[in-house]
């Protein structure tokens, strides 16, 4: 994640978390690295989140989380918006 501000000071904090495609397990970690940047009350410049070592790769899920009822309700959730649009 980076924040630059207003007077260009930019700060920047990374985090390396196991595989995912699910965004209900991306977004949560990013939230906390912004907080863990960002000075409250202060105005943003700019606000930047990057993900990397992508893989376009199987990747082996946990044997006991519930992947398949998750993995459902993403493809779901990416029908509605092809049928209906992003908005």
């Amino acid at each position: 994640v980076k924040i630059r501000y207003p007077d260009f000071e930019t700060t920047s904090k990374q985090t390396t978390i196991p595989y995912t495609f699910y965004d209900d397990e991306l977004i949560p970690v990013a939230k906390e690295l912004f907080h863990k940047l960002h000075r409250k009350g202060e105005p943003v410049r700019l606000i930047g989140v990057r993900l990397s070592e992508l893989t376009g790769e199987a990747v082996q899920t946990n044997l006991f989380s519930n992947a398949e009822k998750k993995s459902e309700l993403y493809k779901a959730i990416d029908e509605v918006k092809n049928r209906f649009g992003k908005s």
